[in-house]
């Protein structure tokens, strides 16, 4: 009993010794505010910035005015920029900054004992967004061709130029016929794009043909200010490469042809296999074959390899439903042109039609259909250049026309 009495005496004087009366209640204690500015904020007028915020209470001393290019902290105020310092009791500072900047702000709070506060808090005394000043776009300079040239070599043309500011892309074309204005690149075929300058370029064109080069920049195309200047971005005289048909032997593909084909000769002399039938035998023959290849132009479109007999051939790529971009666009020239055999309207629409850039292999495709509507024109020659271009692509349909359209030829 007594010591249970002496227990709670003692918890008594414990009590009143560490929980004094004077202490306030949780509810009603205050933590103090950081010794830091409060409220910074920042508006700009033309090139001038202007910071404002609040006082940190009871500090007196400096306030530095510091910036960056990235948001301040405690770990990149070694980065930052001395802008100037004003006295606590300032509350505003003008900086200024130029077109087109970004700067992140914060201000540095040191007290009057030479305390230094490096902390930053966002919103408080450092801001969370940069204030930018609007400058001027400036647009790339314009592509400024200096020199233009071409050689032949062997099976090859070896194409140099000079050009200032090739930031935008460029394109290198290739024709029968001199670049005069943008209506030129309707007949002439893509070659090459580049981004910056990649002189020089070798080309593998069609041997014994003279053709004209030339170099534009996409920019130009788009603002309308194409210009063709011979020796700056276009050759001036055509250019011939030799050498037979090396170039179109470079992949590998076959080689057989089911009918014979006579040897290309592109200086115009015409060689004949030996004879080994009579003069009006041979004259039946080209008889015979020449009524056998006369194309039913109420056909549509069907398989080559599905056709005994040589006329109008549709690629299997084009046969495919849900085509979009320059596919469905070429599939649609195709059904409109190509295969209600309106052979004059489908060449002049594929010509329109690879006036703009377009892929290597829609490219192949739309030139193949062209040569075919230039052999129902009657035109062989012209269509043994375009059936010539897209060998790599389709070698064996393309065999087989290239030895129509010399039997066309020699008849």
């Amino acid at each position: 009993m007594k010591r249970g009495l002496l227990t709670l005496i003692f918890l008594s004087i414990i009590g009143f010794s560490f929980f004094p009366e004077d202490i306030p209640p949780v509810s009603e204690r205050t933590v103090p505010p950081p010794p830091v500015v409060s409220a910074l904020s920042a508006r700009l007028e033309q090139n001038r910035v202007i910071l404002s915020w609040s006082p940190a209470p009871g500090v007196t001393g400096t306030n530095t005015i510091i910036r960056s290019d990235t948001p301040v902290t405690a770990f990149s105020i070694l980065q930052a920029e001395v802008r100037g310092s004003v006295s606590t009791d300032e509350t505003t500072f003008t900086d200024t900054i130029e077109s087109g900047e970004a700067w992140y702000y914060a201000i540095l709070t040191t007290s009057s004992d030479g305390q230094r506060y490096t902390f930053f808090l966002p919103s408080s005394n450092a801001l969370i967004e940069p204030v930018r000043s609007p400058g001027k776009e400036t647009e790339a300079p314009p592509v400024e061709f200096v020199s233009f040239n071409t050689l032949a070599r062997d099976d090859s043309v070896i194409i140099t130029w000079t050009a200032r500011h090739t930031d935008s892309g460029l394109l290198l074309y290739r024709s029968t016929v001199p670049f005069t204005s943008l209506a030129s690149l309707t007949r002439a075929i893509p070659v090459s794009g580049f981004s910056g300058s990649r002189s020089p370029f070798i080309d593998y064109p069609l041997p014994g043909i003279p053709y004209y080069y030339a170099l534009i920049d996409e920019q130009s195309i788009q603002s309308g200010s194409l210009r063709f200047i011979p020796g700056q971005n276009t050759s001036i005289m055509p250019v011939e490469a030799s050498g037979g048909l090396m170039a179109f032997r470079r992949n590998n593909g076959p080689v057989s042809r089911p009918f014979p084909l006579p040897a290309l000769n592109p200086v115009g002399r015409i060689q004949k296999n030996p004879v080994y039938f009579s003069e009006d035998t041979e004259r039946l023959i080209r008889a015979l074959v020449r009524e056998a290849q006369v194309p039913d132009k109420s056909r549509r479109g069907f398989y080559a390899d599905q056709l005994p007999v040589i006329g109008p051939r549709y690629l299997k790529q084009d046969m495919q439903d849900g085509l979009t971009g320059e596919q469905a666009s070429l599939k649609n020239l195709i059904d409109r042109y190509f295969l209600p055999g309106d052979w004059n309207t489908c060449v002049a629409e594929v010509d329109r039609f690879l006036s703009i850039r377009r892929s290597a292999d829609t490219v192949a495709r739309s030139r193949f259909y062209r040569a075919q509507a230039l052999f129902f024109m009657g035109k062989p020659r012209e269509a043994l250049y375009d059936f010539l271009l897209v060998w790599d692509h389709y070698p064996l349909d393309a065999t087989e026309w290239i030895s129509r359209s010399l039997d066309e030829l020699l008849l």
